[in-house]
């Protein structure tokens, strides 16, 4: 299974289906279920996201720095859509407008699915977009996701 890496505190916003955009600077030809990796944490990004979106219940910083190289949950990539032809990236995408410079292609995330227990899944560091899961980490997400339906927060 592939992963997605995405930084915090976006991986949350996703796996809990605030966040149905995921904005990035190319196209992807991958559409289905993937898995959601948690990267570093962006303690800017997160207070940028609590001030745009001050009712989300977006967990505290010392939850989402523990998240770090773990899998969050899956999401359903569906499409890639140019941010110009889109009217409600910034709530979509939960990017506030002052941070979403040079991202002009949304990926449209659809059925979230938020773990449980978030699975340990390092992988080799550097600037990737895609993982792939340990085969003992995708079962352990298979195990934990099947019939279970993620929902909003709050």
């Amino acid at each position: 299974m592939r992963a997605l890496n995405v930084q915090l505190p976006w991986a949350w916003l996703i796996v809990h289906g605030f966040k149905t955009y995921e904005l990035r600077t190319r196209r992807t030809l991958t559409r289905g279920r993937v898995a959601i990796r948690a990267t570093k944490f962006d303690r800017d990004a997160a207070a940028a996201v609590r001030r745009r979106f001050p009712d989300l219940a977006l967990a505290n910083d010392d939850e989402l720095k523990r998240l770090k190289s773990c899998v969050l949950g899956t999401a359903e990539i569906s499409d890639c859509v140019p941010v110009a032809e889109l009217a409600d990236v910034t709530e979509r995408s939960r990017v506030p407008l002052s941070r979403q410079g040079g991202w002009p292609i949304a990926w449209v995330l659809k059925k979230p699915q938020a773990l449980k227990r978030p699975l340990p899944c390092p992988v080799t560091p550097g600037p990737v977009t895609w993982a792939t899961v340990p085969a003992r980490v995708a079962q352990q997400l298979r195990g934990q996701v099947s019939g279970n339906s993620s929902s909003k927060r709050a």
